[in-house]
């Protein structure tokens, strides 16, 4: 039976005025000490990145443009051999020389069956350790006990990696596999495995592609210990890239695509000239762009009245650009634009 712990209460002026450690970031923003995971598809290139943060955070380089607080670094490398671990770590650090505070290894036991005695060891004899990657954490899990939800037997074995991250005051990255199909609009419920992994980890990081064929993945990162952000990555050879926040960068393209959209310049060509209202059939903006230098439009009415839709809302949000329509019978609808300021800012 456990020895009952004594409870502690402190009032919130105490604890506002305790003098108590900060959260210590490894990577600036991204990873703090604790319990975190990296979770991404099969082959889409998370043990890349692991092994690229693993060589950073040792070297003491940036890791995606971010700086590190050089530590110690256990990879815990359970899918390769040490011949294509040597291999992929010559790529990675391209020309530099190893870092002698970079450890691998090939071979683990299970959690519950040594697994611990041996991580807790190796982490009392090299004190320098401050970050340890299990790649990936399937090999190591043991099957849930009789009677246990997959949700109870996750919540008790990542509770004693985070008591062991807690306890030698480092990190814990376990990876994991993501489900078949992604859903792009939370990606962290794409985690193969329960709750739990959210729910325990300080921090989780998930990797993934709307379409596996797309050149750029998304970085999405959540936590207690980390502000919610997602970035986007691509890769340069072997290392993977940040190419800037993911909702900053998906704006900017967005507004580029709005500038150079033909339908949408002709329709602020036509404003221009008429003060600021403008009212006509689809017919007549397409046979209208060609007297306007770079907006000639192709395609039937029915097609660029199908644009004029989609694009209504950023007319109003990015210009001020409001809209109505008239109905004509069958002579088709008339389109109505109407804006306060026909002097429209150019936008590259």
């Amino acid at each position: 039976m456990k020895q009952k712990k004594t409870v502690a209460y402190m009032e919130a002026d105490a604890l506002m005025e305790a003098d108590l450690p900060p959260v210590i970031n490894l990577v600036e923003g991204l990873l703090t000490k604790g319990l975190g995971g990296l979770s991404a598809k099969s082959k889409l290139g998370k043990s890349w990145l692991a092994l690229q943060l693993a060589v950073d955070l040792a070297c003491g380089s940036d890791f995606l443009g971010f700086s590190t607080q050089k530590c110690g670094v256990l990879y815990i490398d359970l899918e390769n051999t040490p011949s294509l671990t040597q291999d992929r770590l010559r790529q990675i650090l391209d020309g530099r020389d190893a870092p002698k505070n970079l450890y691998f290894a090939h071979d683990y036991n299970l959690m519950g069956e040594g697994f611990e005695d041996d991580l807790t060891e190796f982490l009392k004899t090299h004190p320098d350790v401050k970050f340890v990657v299990i790649d990936v954490f399937q090999k190591v899990k043991r099957g849930k006990q009789q009677n246990q939800t997959d949700y109870e037997s996750d919540y008790e074995i990542l509770t004693v990696l985070k008591g062991i991250a807690d306890k030698y005051d480092g990190c814990i990255m376990p990876i994991y596999h993501d489900r078949k199909f992604v859903d792009p609009t939370d990606p962290f419920s794409n985690l193969l495995g329960s709750t739990a992994i959210v729910g325990v980890s300080d921090f989780v990081w998930v990797l993934f592609k709307e379409h596996r064929e797309d050149k750029e993945a998304t970085l999405a990162v959540t936590g207690r210990t980390i502000q919610d952000a997602s970035f986007k990555l691509k890769r340069e050879g072997v290392r993977w890239v940040n190419l800037g926040n993911a909702a900053a960068l998906e704006e900017t393209r967005k507004r580029q695509e709005y500038a150079k959209d033909p339908v949408v310049n002709t329709i602020k060509k036509l404003l221009s000239q008429n003060n600021g209202k403008w009212r006509g059939r689809v017919k007549e903006i397409i046979d209208s762009s060609q007297y306007f230098k770079g907006c000639r439009i192709y395609g039937s009415s029915q097609k660029v009245g199908h644009k004029i839709k989609e694009r209504l809302l950023d007319m109003q949000g990015y210009d001020q650009i409001y809209h109505s329509d008239i109905s004509n019978g069958n002579g088709g609808t008339i389109h109505v634009f109407e804006t306060e300021n026909p002097t429209f800012k150019e936008w590259s």
